[in-house]
This record gives C-alpha cells, structure tokens and sequence, in this order.
C-alpha cells in the first residue's frame, strides 16, 4: 500500500517448508530443524508466541537450554485454553505437561509462560505462530510447536536473519523492534516504554513483570 513505509528492503527471506510423504512426493520437515538450529544457536532470549507448545522434540531442546548455567531466556506466549472442545480435549493437556516440564528444568530462572487477557479480563485466543532468537531470527508463519505441524501437516513459515557484523545492525534492530512491539501490544504499552523496561530489568520477562499492571494482563 502507498502508506506503509517497508521497515526493511531488499533482505533475504527464506521460506521453511513442511510437507508429509504423499505417494511421489517427499516428506520435507525444515519447519522443525530450523526450530531446533534456532533455539540450539540462541545465546541470550528465546521468544516463542505460539498457538501449541506442544512438541516432545521441542520442549526437549528447551529444556536442555534452559539446564545451562548461562543460557537464554525463554519466554511463551499461548492461549490460556483452546477454542473449541475437541482442541481443550486432545491438547491442552499436553500443553501443559510441557509448561510444567519446562517450569521443572528452569534451575536457573530463566523460563516465564504467559497467557493473554484483554482490559476486561477475558481470554484472547492466541493463533500467531512467532519465534523470535535474540535480536537475529524472525520466523513467522502456519506452523504450531506440535507434532501435526512438525510432519504430518502441511505447513509454510518465512524466516528472517540478520547479516553478520556491522551489516545486520539494521535488521537487528528491526527484529528487536518488533519483538518489544508485539510484547507491548498484550500489555498495552508503547514500544519506547517496553524497550525501556527491557533495558532496565535485562531480560525480557523481567520487563513483562514490570509493565504487566493490575489487573494482571
């Protein structure tokens, strides 16, 4: 549209497939190897806004991040319970045996699980499928954090990752950006106010603490 003003121009984006094996067509599973590239390659925040946090394979590789003495953060964002009945039945059991897995492996305080609510206090059913590695990956796309999304569904994601050095340091910026926007959104705060309150407490949890008034968002 002529009114928007593109954050970044000209950069490499690349698409992650998910694809089962269908008579003579392969399976193709990038969605979940990126995921797992991503979070074994995260060195300071993991970000992860996320319809299911479902995934055995995923939650593992969290959870042996999050056993590091000086690994990242790890920050969720989901819906307090899904939509519909047979979604509440089938997963959201398994959702939370995953936070509570994680909460179990956070040894060193690092791992925070949100839900959203509005102003009003009600559940915002949350259906983004972000991921969000330090100030360097964006992924944004289809694809869940559960088994259906890692091989059985078809799914499409695109990635962004910024260039190395002194080249990246407009994307950084920009990923960075976007992640405290998306942060601020659910508490209703302005990104100024956000990256404040990232710089203040040093990691992003600390900031959702500090901003998240009464009542709790």
């Amino acid at each position: 549209p002529a009114g928007l003003k593109p954050d970044l121009i000209g950069k490499t984006v690349g698409m992650v497939r998910t694809q089962p094996a269908w008579k003579a067509q392969p399976e193709v599973r990038e969605g979940l190897q990126l995921h797992l590239a991503a979070i074994a390659a995260a060195r300071t925040c993991i970000y992860l806004e996320n319809q299911y946090l479902a995934a055995p394979t995923i939650v593992a590789a969290l959870a042996r991040r999050l056993a590091e003495p000086d690994g990242p953060e790890v920050v969720t964002i989901g819906p307090s319970a899904s939509p519909s009945a047979f979604d509440r039945m089938t997963m959201d059991s398994v959702r939370m045996a995953a936070i509570t897995a994680l909460t179990k492996a956070d040894v060193h305080g690092r791992f925070s699980a949100y839900c959203a609510r509005t102003p009003d206090g009600e559940p915002i059913i949350v259906h983004s499928k972000v991921t969000i590695i330090d100030d360097s990956f964006l992924r944004i796309g289809s694809a869940n954090l559960n088994n259906r999304s890692a091989g059985l569904d078809t799914e499409l994601d695109l990635a962004l990752e910024a260039e190395p050095g002194d080249a990246g340091d407009p994307t950084r910026a920009i990923i960075t950006a976007f992640r405290d926007k998306l942060v601020g959104h659910f508490l209703g705060r302005g990104l100024v106010e956000t990256q404040a309150a990232v710089a203040a407490t040093g990691r992003l949890g600390g900031a959702i603490e500090a901003l998240d008034g009464a009542p709790r968002r």
